[in-house]
């Protein structure tokens, strides 16, 4: 029996605001936006489950606003008074909270996916843009919505100028409007050309991709100006004057352009390229005035708040601030993870956004505080150690995997697997925990198994979807979208079967409890192309080959003893941890059979599938859902009902595990936080 009080002992954050009957979360969630008040007094770190508030003095946690419902939060925005705060989804829904109550004061819709928000400075109106190819502008008082603005394709962007007397979007279709706001009025269209990319691939077949349109505008502090910058194959930055609405000058780029900023005296625009160098331009003439360069690619920059200083932070650790009017670097700090964004504070200390956490440092390279929230905490999968004591989690974006401790829900050990994308990790026995991944393209092929350290590489051949390892840890199969699996000895690292017979990607894999049979799940075929410009196009046709069988493999011989047929895509599979039956799971299908006949035993109708796991007596089968049904089933085996019905991830249940002692079940999502359950009522 679980005990009653079993997460007494965890943080605080991880026991606030769970979903029902879930005893306790390990994870924050992936970091989308952080934002600093009005006031200077309270940080916003946007999680995909909900705001965490932090005093900006003392980095304390302050409180959590947690949302409802299954959309995943895409922005955060303060209102001008700081008192309450903006929040948008992927699924089109725009929140207004109190902040110092939590409580929901209006809601506004979009049909889909909500990209930018922003509130006019007198807090009245309420701008919102969606890849739903519209802006809206809302009346926060009457809760109304009093202007659409369409566009034909995703709208980037929405916001007003310094004195709310305008109103722009910006979008993919390559069009900034510019609206007078107390009147509601288009004054004008500012346009970018198209641009069009035809990608043929290698089965014949030609897409044409929009490379073009607006990824980013921004007002001169005065309202003055507005300048624009091109998306992909666009390279250009752009003025324009906002009351004719004329081009001004036109800079293009060899390298892509990565952000777009204006000095608060609005002298300058500081623009950045993919290559490592950012250029401060005069806004009169365009002309360059500072070029700053890298050795790696600069992600984020920004100006002091007196517009002495810009500080530019790189893919490298590092972090250079450099004085506008010397044009010379005034201190670097160095040694850090990967930054992603930079933001300073009202008393002028410096918010490093990384990979790996948030931070405060002074310009004079003193490390101030951390909140504890890793940006690239996405798509978790989960394993319980042999005994039940500690939880494994690899987070599939930072490719590194997390210990917890289950009696007191801290972090116990943590390592990385470098480069690359964690596929799945193995607890094969107490005290050796794996992760798997797959390098990044176009080393795709390779496969990695390591802890502290890189253990052994498996070069596959081709791009792997999938990788698997036995429950003794002496075996590792990999699928790969050259429709084949390779069965890998690990001691040799050396490839001893390679599995032909399926007619698309393989999909998922599981080995038998005792590894003598591997079972391979078909799936669709994708093409991949990559451009001279580094650019992914992904293509499959509607009508394309979609492979639906199961296949069951003799890992001795390489023999294909069994083909299952099913509908469509296989997308789990998973032996009960006796051996007696095999699940598949197929769209909204799960499919029972018996190992022995491989005949269908029994067939389940349910949310569309994502994940599989046996409780370890076999009594039970948990069933983790995709979008938008991400809920996770639990399922009677022996009589074929549904016993109970968990919700609560933000996205795809990517992984599910039970505790060797059937009493716990964890989730892992795609939306970077893992459940745990309480199954101590269900067995």
């Amino acid at each position: 029996m679980l005990e009653k009080n079993f997460s007494s002992n965890y943080p605080q954050e991880e026991t606030l605001y769970l979903p029902p009957q879930a005893v306790a979360r390990f994870g924050k969630s992936r970091v989308t936006t952080t934002q600093i008040s009005p006031d200077g007094n309270v940080i916003a770190v946007a999680s995909r489950i909900g705001v965490w508030l932090y005093d900006v003095y003392t980095y304390c946690f302050l409180s959590l606003i947690g949302i409802n419902g299954t959309g995943i939060l895409s922005k955060i925005a303060f209102s001008p008074d700081s008192k309450r705060i903006a929040t948008a989804d992927w699924d089109g829904v725009t929140k207004l909270w109190d902040i110092e109550t939590g409580a929901n004061l209006s809601t506004f819709i979009h049909t889909d996916y909500v990209i930018s928000i922003a509130f006019s400075s007198d807090g009245k109106y309420l701008a919102t843009s969606s890849r739903d190819g519209n802006a809206k502008l809302w009346n926060i008082d009457a809760e109304a919505e009093i202007l659409t603005v369409p566009h034909e394709d995703s709208v980037i962007k929405v916001l007003f100028s310094p004195e709310d007397r305008h109103l722009v979007t910006g979008s993919w279709d390559g069009n900034v409007t510019l609206w007078d706001l107390p009147t509601q009025k288009h004054l004008a269209t500012l346009s970018h050309e198209a641009q069009e990319k035809s990608v043929t691939f290698s089965s014949g077949n030609t897409e044409t991709f929009n490379e073009g349109g607006i990824e980013d505008i921004v007002f001169s502090p005065d309202g003055k100006y507005l300048a624009t910058r091109g998306r992909r194959a666009d390279k250009t930055i752009r003025l324009w004057e906002v009351k004719t609405g004329e081009q001004i000058w036109k800079v293009t780029y060899e390298a892509l352009v990565g952000h777009l900023v204006f000095s608060p005296d609005g002298k300058y625009i500081a623009t950045c390229e993919q290559n490592g160098q950012v250029n401060l331009r005069d806004v009169q003439t365009g002309k360059s005035c500072l070029t700053v360069n890298d050795d790696t690619s600069i992600e984020a920059f920004t100006f002091s708040t007196d517009g002495s200083h810009l500080s530019t932070g790189s893919t490298a650790g590092v972090v250079n601030v450099w004085c506008v009017k010397s044009r010379k670097n005034m201190g670097s700090l160095t040694g850090l993870g990967a930054v992603d964004a930079l933001q300073y504070l009202p008393n002028g200390t410096l918010l490093v956004e990384m990979k790996t956490a948030i931070e405060v440092w002074s310009l004079n390279e003193e490390h101030l505080g951390t909140l504890p929230h890793p940006l690239d905490s996405w798509g978790w999968r989960i394993r319980f150690s042999p005994n039940g004591k500690h939880l494994a989690g690899l987070s599939k974006a930072a490719n590194a995997v997390q210990l917890w401790d289950m009696d007191t829900g801290e972090t116990i050990e943590m390592f990385e697997g470098g480069e690359g994308s964690g596929k799945t990790l193995a607890f094969p026995s107490e005290g050796q925990c794996f992760g798997l991944s797959i390098s990044t393209f176009p080393r795709s092929g390779i496969v990695q198994l390591w802890n502290e350290e890189t253990l052994a590489s498996f070069s596959h051949g081709g791009l792997v979807d999938t990788v698997e390892m036995s429950l003794n840890g002496t075996l590792v199969a990999t699928g790969g979208r050259d429709k084949k699996v390779k069965l890998w000895q690990v001691e040799t690292q050396q490839c001893f079967q390679t599995l032909s017979g399926h007619i698309g990607r393989i999909c998922s894999l599981a080995f038998s409890p005792d590894g003598a049979l591997l079972v391979s799940g078909g799936g669709d075929t994708w093409e991949r192309q990559e451009g001279n410009d580094g650019i992914a196009y992904f293509f499959t046709a509607a009508d394309g080959t979609v492979d639906t069988t199961t296949k069951v493999w003799k890992v001795a011989t390489g023999k294909n003893i069994a083909t299952l047929e099913s509908n469509w895509m296989v997308r789990a599979v998973a032996f009960s941890p006796d051996g007696t039956h095999l699940a598949t799971g197929v769209s909204k299908t799960v499919t029972l059979w018996c190992t022995q006949t491989w005949q269908s035993v029994a067939t389940l109708d349910t949310v569309k599938i994502e994940s599989l796991a046996f409780s370890p007596d076999g009594a039970r089968l948990a069933l983790g859902g995709t979008w938008p049904e991400q809920k996770i089933q639990i399922w009677d085996v022996k009589v074929g009902e549904l016993v109970v019905e968990f919700s609560g991830h933000k996205s795809d249940v990517e992984s599910l595990a039970f505790s060797p002692d059937g009493c716990l079940l964890a989730s892992g999502g795609f939306d970077g936080v893992i459940y745990l359950w309480d199954m101590t009522p269900y067995l």
